[in-house]
């Protein structure tokens, strides 16, 4: 569903996508330094800003990854082991 469709079905929804660019085992533990920075995108800046308000207290650094328009890339960074700043991880 684009933009124009998820804006027309849910009209009071506030889209926020962040931990697509890691994977499960990041969550296991104690924070592993090598994790890239967690990218948060959305279209809307308050709700961004409430995100990283909730997750103020995790141990993962979070990256501005942009607009919704950017899940596609950011969440194929993953799958390519692209780390926060798009260099490829050792």
């Amino acid at each position: 569903m684009n933009r124009a469709g998820r804006s027309a079905a849910f009209p009071e929804a506030r889209l926020v996508g962040a931990f697509k660019n890691v994977w499960w085992e990041t969550f296991g533990g104690t924070p592993d330094p090598s994790v890239p920075g967690i990218h948060v995108i959305s279209d809307d800046e308050e709700a961004k800003r409430t995100f990283l308000g909730l997750c103020a207290a995790t141990p993962f650094t979070y990256v501005d990854g942009g607009g919704v328009d950017q899940a596609r890339r950011v969440e194929r960074m993953a799958l390519r082991g692209v780390g926060s700043a798009g260099v490829l991880a050792a």
